[in-house]
C-alpha cells in the first residue's frame, strides 16, 4: 500500500512540472509544445490511471483479507469463550468527560454468562451495568473494578449473591486489563462452597460429639507421644490438655507392672516377643487385628480406675499411618455391677452366706490343697428341724428371721477360715479345712450344737431350734465333691432317722443302707412300670347298725413272690424321692376300679377310702385325676372318700381350703386322718371343710394306761359330734377298744379285731358273710 501511494505522488510531481514547462514555452513554440503537454498528459493520465487501479486492486485485497482473519479470530473467540465452563465478560470501560471511569458497559458474554444473568445475550450486551449488575452493586466492588482498568493488576475474589440476582450463590471471579476494559471470568462455586460448608459443620459436630462424650479419646503419634485429647480425657484424668500433649502416654497414665503383664500375655496369644513398652499396647493393630483390653489409668495424683481400652490407627490421605487414637470407657461402676452381680450370683439373699455355687468351687480348691498338703478336710450338712413347720403355722416371715439368726449363730462357731453355705431352705452346708479329725472335728460341731441352744426370738415368738447335721471326711470318706457331698447327705439322713438334735459321721454302714435305698427306690421304679403294687383293703363298721360300711385301700408291693415290703419302708421313700406321686394316681384309678366290682358283687354301694399323701396333694391335677377315676367307673362321688393328713393340710393352708373345696364341690367325702397327732387338733376343724374325723391308732393302744389320751379321745368325739362330723376310730386290737369307742359314741371303727387288710376277695367273702351276727357274738 505504501508503494503504491509513492507511485502517486511521482505522477503527480511530473504532472506540476509538466504545467511549469508549458508556461515557460515561447509563443512561437506554443502550438507544437500544447500538442506535445496534451499528448503529455494525457499519457501520464493513463500512466495514473493504470497505476491506481492496481493499487486499488491490491488495497482492497489486502482488506478482505484482514476481514478474514478478523472474522476467523472472532470466531475463534467466540467458539473458545462458548466451549468454557465459566461465565466470561468482556466489559468496556465508560469514562466521563473528565476521563474517569463513570460505568462498564457489556461488550461480550458467552452463553453461560447469559445463564448466570438470566438474561438473553441482545439484552445484554451494550447494558451499562453499575448498579444494575450484581457484580457491581456497591461501590467498593465498582472501584476495585477501576483499579483493574486503571493500574492493570489482575483481580480475583470470590462473591456470594446475598440478593438472589444470580442463578448460583457463590462465584469465584478473575479479572484482567484489556484495552478500556476488562475480561471478566466467574465460576460457579456454589457446590464446592456447600461442601466446603458441609465439611465445617461435619468438622464442628464431629468436635462437638468428641468433645461432649463421656468416654476418653486419646491420639498420639507412632511413638506413644500424646498429640490431642477430649474434654472426657482431661476431666477423667484430672490433667489439662497442656499437661499432656507432647508427653509419653506410659509415662503419664498406665502402671509399668500391668504393662509387663500385658506383654507376657500378648506374647503367648501373637507367637513372638513383644517389648513392654509401647508395642504393648498396638501390636494387635498393627497386626490388623480389633484391640481391646482392660487397662488401669492413673489419674493426676495418682489415683487409679479401670478402663476398657479400645485403640485403632490413624491414618492419612495416602493410608499411611501416623498415629494411634484411643477411646477409653470407665468401667468403675461396671466393675461395681460386675461385683455386685457376682455377689449375689454366689451370695444367698436372705443370710449373705456363700450359695450352692461358691460353695462347691471353694470345696474343689480346698480338696486340691489338701490333696497337694496331704491335709484332712470335713464337709457336712446341716437340716433345721422341723423348719417347715414353723413356716406354715407362723408365716414365711418369721421362717426367714429364724434362719437369718441360725445362719449368724453357724458363723460365730467357725473359724474365719471356714465356709459355711445356705444350700436352699433350711439346709446349710459347711466346708472345714485343714482339721485334726480325730478330735477337731468333732469339738467343732458339738460348738454349732450348742449355738443353736439358745432361745430364738422372731416376731412375738420364741422358737427352740434343733438341727441334724451329717459329717464326712476327706480323703477316707472320698477324694471328689459329688461323692463327698453324698456322703454328707447320707449321714445327715441317719442324724435324722436317730431322733434329729443330733450329728452324725459317715460310715460304711451308712453306706450299705443308702445303697439299699437306692436300690429299692429304683425297684420301686420298675414296680410302678410293671404295676406289681396291690390293693388290700380294711373293713369299716358302723357301730350302730354293726354292717360294714366301707374300707381303706392300703397298698401292699410284693417284691418277690410270698414277700411283701412294709408300708413303713416304702412309702416315706416314695414320698422323698415324688414317686408317690404315680403310686398315689394309681391307687385312685384301680380302688375305683375294684369299688365298681364291689357293687356289682354285693349288690350295694361300699364307701373306699384312699389315702392321698401330702405331695400327691400339692399337686394341681389332683381334683382332676379323681374325678377322672370316678367317671371311668360310674362311681357316685359321696361313696369316694379321701383321707389327709393334718400335716398334709397345714403344709399349704390357702391351698388345702381350695381344693378340700372342690373336692367337696363334687361331693367327694373328705377325712382328716390321724387326728389327734398334730400340732393344729381341734382348732382347725371349723376351718376345713372335712366330712369324717379318723383317730389315730396311737389313743387306742394306750387308753388303757394312759388317762389323758382316753380323755383326749372322748373330747375329740363330743367335739366332732357337736359340729356334726362323723368319727372312725383306728387300731381297734381287742373287745375293751371296741367297748370304749361304743361308750364314747363313736360312729365307725376300723382295726385288726374287726379285720385284717385283706385283697378284695376276701373282703368281698368277708362282706357276703352275715358281719352283723359276727359283731352281735363279740358283743
Amino acid at each position: 500500500m505504501w508503494l503504491s501511494m509513492g507511485f502517486g505522488i511521482l505522477l503527480l510531481l511530473a504532472m506540476v512540472l509538466t504545467v511549469l514547462w508549458l508556461l515557460n514555452i515561447p509563443a512561437h513554440m506554443e502550438s507544437a509544445a500544447l500538442l506535445k503537454a496534451a499528448a503529455a498528459i494525457t499519457f501520464f493520465s493513463l500512466v495514473f490511471y493504470v497505476i491506481s487501479c492496481k493499487t486499488a486492486r491490491l488495497l482492497l485485497k489486502q482488506l478482505i483479507n484482514k476481514q478474514v482473519q478478523l472474522d476467523k479470530a472472532e470466531a475463534r473467540f467466540i467458539a473458545a469463550s462458548e466451549s468454557h465452563h465459566d461465565a466470561f465478560f468482556l466489559l468496556e470501560a465508560v469514562r466521563n468527560n473528565a476521563g474517569e471511569i463513570a460505568d462498564f458497559r457489556c461488550a461480550f458474554l458467552n452463553q453461560r454468562a447469559c445463564k448466570l444473568v438470566g438474561r438473553e445475550h441482545d439484552e445484554f450486551v451494550g447494558a451499562e451495568l453499575y448498579r444494575n449488575f450484581a457484580l457491581l452493586m456497591n461501590e467498593q466492588t465498582f472501584q476495585r473494578y477501576c483499579e483493574v482498568v486503571e493500574a492493570g493488576h489482575p483481580l480475583a475474589y470470590e462473591f456470594h449473591d446475598d440478593a438472589c440476582m444470580l442463578k448460583p450463590q457463590w462465584l469465584e471471579c478473575q479479572l484482567v486489563k484489556l484495552g478500556d476494559g476488562i475480561a471478566l471470568t466467574a465460576r460457579d462455586i456454589t457446590d464446592k462452597k456447600r461442601t466446603e460448608r458441609d465439611l465445617i459443620q461435619a468438622e464442628r459436630f464431629q468436635s462437638a460429639i468428641i468433645d461432649s462424650v463421656s468416654y476418653s479419646i486419646i491420639a498420639t503419634d507412632k511413638e506413644g507421644n500424646i498429640i490431642a485429647l477430649n474434654n472426657a480425657a482431661q476431666r477423667m484424668l484430672w490433667y489439662e490438655e497442656t499437661d499432656l500433649v507432647g508427653k509419653f502416654t506410659m509415662d503419664m497414665l498406665h502402671d509399668r507392672e500391668e504393662i509387663q503383664a500385658r506383654a507376657i500375655e500378648l506374647s503367648a496369644e501373637l507367637g513372638y516377643e513383644i517389648e513392654p513398652g509401647f508395642e504393648v499396647f498396638v501390636a494387635k493393630a498393627r497386626a490388623g487385628m480389633h484391640d481391646e483390653h482392660e487397662w488401669t489409668y492413673i489419674r493426676k495424683g495418682g489415683s487409679r480406675f479401670p478402663v476398657r481400652v479400645s485403640l485403632t490407627e490413624l491414618r492419612d490421605s495416602e493410608f499411611q499411618v501416623y498415629g494411634y487414637l484411643g477411646v477409653a470407657y470407665d468401667i468403675t461402676e461396671q466393675k461395681r455391677s460386675e461385683e455386685h452381680f457376682r455377689h449375689v450370683a454366689l451370695h444367698d439373699a436372705l443370710t449373705g452366706l456363700p450359695n450352692r455355687t461358691l460353695f462347691n468351687d471353694r470345696v474343689k480348691v480346698a480338696i486340691e490343697t489338701a490333696r497337694r498338703n496331704k491335709q484332712t478336710i470335713a464337709i457336712a450338712l446341716l437340716d433345721v428341724d422341723h423348719f417347715k413347720n414353723v413356716n406354715d403355722s407362723l408365716g414365711h416371715h418369721i421362717g426367714d428371721q429364724l434362719l437369718q439368726e441360725v445362719s449368724s449363730r453357724l458363723v460365730n462357731s467357725v473359724r474365719p477360715s471356714d465356709t459355711i453355705a445356705r444350700m436352699g431352705g433350711d439346709e446349710f452346708a459347711f466346708l472345714l479345712p485343714d482339721i485334726n479329725h480325730s478330735d477337731g472335728t468333732e469339738k467343732v460341731f458339738k460348738k454349732i450344737m450348742e449355738s443353736l441352744e439358745p432361745t430364738v426370738v422372731a416376731g412375738d415368738h420364741r422358737l427352740h431350734v434343733t438341727a441334724s447335721i451329717g459329717v464326712c471326711v476327706f480323703p477316707q470318706d472320698g477324694e471328689d465333691l459329688t461323692v463327698l457331698m453324698r456322703k454328707a447327705d447320707t449321714s445327715m439322713y441317719q442324724a435324722k432317722k436317730h431322733g434329729r438334735n443330733n450329728f452324725q459321721f459317715f460310715t460304711s454302714d451308712m453306706e450299705r443302707q443308702a445303697s439299699n435305698r437306692l436300690n429299692l427306690e429304683n425297684e420301686m421304679r420298675l414296680a410302678i412300670e410293671q404295676e406289681r403294687f396291690e390293693l388290700f383293703y380294711q373293713p369299716q363298721i358302723d357301730l350302730e347298725t354293726n354292717m360294714i360300711v366301707g374300707a381303706e385301700a392300703l397298698i401292699r408291693w410284693q417284691r418277690m413272690p410270698g414277700v411283701f415290703a412294709s408300708p413303713m419302708e416304702f412309702i416315706p421313700l416314695a414320698e422323698e424321692s415324688g414317686l408317690i406321686v404315680p403310686i398315689g394316681e394309681w391307687v385312685i384309678r384301680t380302688a375305683s376300679r375294684q369299688s365298681a366290682i364291689f357293687r356289682e358283687k354285693l349288690g350295694r354301694t361300699l364307701r373306699i377310702a384312699v389315702n392321698v399323701s401330702p405331695r400327691q396333694f400339692r399337686q394341681k391335677n389332683l381334683v382332676s385325676v379323681i374325678l377322672s377315676a370316678l367317671q371311668e367307673n360310674a362311681i357316685e362321688p359321696h361313696d369316694f372318700e379321701v383321707e389327709i393328713t393334718e400335716n398334709a393340710l397345714m403344709a399349704d393352708m390357702e391351698n388345702a381350703v381350695l381344693v378340700l373345696g372342690l373336692l367337696r364341690g363334687l361331693g367327694v367325702h373328705v377325712a382328716l386322718d390321724d387326728f389327734g397327732t398334730g400340732y393344729s387338733s381341734l382348732s382347725y376343724l371349723s376351718r376345713f371343710p372335712v366330712d369324717r374325723i379318723k383317730i389315730d391308732q396311737s389313743f387306742m393302744k394306750s387308753i388303757n394306761i394312759s388317762p389323758e389320751n382316753a380323755s383326749l379321745a372322748r373330747v375329740i368325739v363330743n367335739m366332732a359330734k357337736t359340729l356334726g362330723i362323723p368319727v372312725t376310730a383306728e387300731g381297734v386290737e381287742n373287745m375293751e377298744h371296741l367297748d370304749f369307742l361304743r361308750a364314747t359314741g363313736c360312729d365307725e371303727v376300723q382295726g385288726y379285731f374287726i379285720g385284717r387288710p385283706m385283697p378284695p376277695a376276701a373282703l368281698l367273702e368277708l362282706c357276703a358273710s352275715n358281719m352283723a351276727s359276727f359283731v352281735s357274738e363279740i358283743n
